[in-house]
């Protein structure tokens, strides 16, 4: 009715139609008259293998690559993606050409690249400013700005672009990502339960009762170090835990800041990375998992790969070991001998601290007036931290397996932290 009285919408609706159509049958012809390209790496390091994607080739192609004057077949990965695998570029420039059945050039490009001992320059630009200005994150900016200034050229007007990418991609991505800022979220977390059980009294009720057996430095720096190993399920919570609830027991026993800052750093990294669970296992497991996917045949699970790795792990087990033996035997060497001669000899009083230091020490957090000091404030809310934590790792790797994919179908802790 309502096209027998406006016969024009009929003659709209029919051009609209043909219109679409016409746009449809386009949009198909250009798609399968796309040219064949190449997508190389952002970084190409001069003499390291790398794989070259090339898109847009039909199957069944007779193609190939030339470069150097040298012919490189072409592969296709799970996914159907050409890629022209384990190629090195040994020059500035490479030109590389893709060839047809004929040897007719169907597509070419330039590769640039850069020396690869280049590669390794921000990272020895940082760590040498956090070594001599003690400043870790202007040398992490630094280093960054470093490395934008390699990809851009290395010249005076690379150096802005170096800049602005520094800040609007690398640290701005940086900080947007999820899992850095879980880390990040997880120690203010922390540092508030520690901020709590200071206030309620739980940190000195647990200083008072170690106290009680600890008779020497022997012993300050050794309890030290096994409360160390106790907390084992998180690096970030095992410093700001045993720093805090040791520290005025080193402090009356006359060990030195520098000593107890070297115990609790070699303790808390090197146990939770070869403890059978903790939130650092979590993440090499999936690294091993992920490795391990591009292995075909292999079967073995991402955990037991860990576990059997174990005694290969060098550094954290040397230097636990180191730990025990500085306490045990007294003997220190170096600054670390001169911070203790210091500190026996003019008290932490005397002792000349960084403007950082006497910041941290009027920041210090005190027990609230008339709240009595027990321990069991500080015992329950760390059972509770570590009781979280771990059931967060069960869970989190039953959700990632799901029950379908659950090895064996049982929901083992093994298969759960194999998850991917």
């Amino acid at each position: 009715m309502i096209l027998r009285k406006m016969p024009w919408l009929k003659h709209t609706r029919q051009a609209l139609c043909l219109l679409a159509l016409l746009l449809t049958t386009f949009l198909c012809h250009a798609n399968s008259d796309a040219a064949p390209s190449f997508e190389p790496p952002d970084v190409i390091l001069q003499g390291v293998a790398f794989d070259l994607p090339i898109m847009n080739i039909d199957d069944g192609t007779d193609t190939r690559l030339r470069l150097k004057d040298e012919t490189v077949e072409l592969t296709q990965d799970e996914e159907g993606q050409w890629l022209a695998q384990g190629i090195t570029v040994d020059q500035d420039v490479g030109q590389v050409e893709l060839l047809g059945g004929d040897n007719q050039v169907l597509a070419s490009t330039e590769l640039s690249t850069i020396p690869a001992w280049l590669s390794l320059l921000p990272a020895l630009i940082a760590i040498t400013l956090a070594l001599v200005f003690r400043q870790v994150i202007l040398a992490l900016f630094v280093g960054i700005l470093m490395g934008g200034w390699i990809l851009h050229g290395m010249d005076a007007k690379a150096l802005l672009g170096a800049f602005g990418d520094s800040i609007n991609v690398h640290v701005l991505e940086a900080a947007s990502d999820t899992s850095h800022m879980s880390i990040v979220l997880f120690c203010l977390l922390i540092g508030g339960m520690v901020g709590i059980i200071s206030r309620n009294g739980g940190t000195q009720g647990i200083a008072q009762r170690i106290s009680r057996v600890i008779r020497g430095r022997r012993q300050a720096q050794t309890s030290t170090a096994l409360l160390g190993m106790a907390i084992f399920f998180d690096d970030y919570a095992n410093a700001l835990i045993v720093g805090n609830t040791m520290r005025t027991i080193t402090d009356k026993m006359a060990v030195s800041r520098a000593k107890l800052a070297y115990i609790i750093d070699s303790t808390a990294a090197p146990v939770s990375t070869i403890a059978l669970i903790s939130t650092w296992i979590g993440f090499q497991v999936g690294l091993i998992s992920e490795a391990m996917s591009s292995i075909q045949g292999w079967n073995e699970s991402a955990y037991s790969v860990f576990v059997n790795a174990l005694p290969y792990n060098a550094y954290p087990i040397l230097a636990l070991a180191f730990v025990f033996m500085v306490t045990w035997s007294g003997r220190d060497f170096g600054p670390m001998l001169k911070a203790e001669r210091r500190m026996l000899s003019e008290g932490l009083q005397q002792t000349k601290r960084s403007s950082r230091e006497a910041i941290v020490e009027e920041a210090e957090i005190t027990t609230k007036t008339g709240i009595p000091i027990r321990a069991f404030n500080a015992v329950v809310p760390m059972l509770v931290l570590a009781g979280v934590t771990l059931g967060g790792i069960y869970a989190t790797g039953l959700e990632a397996w799901g029950p379908v994919n659950m090895p064996c179908g049982t929901f083992s802790v093994k298969g759960i932290l194999s998850a991917p």
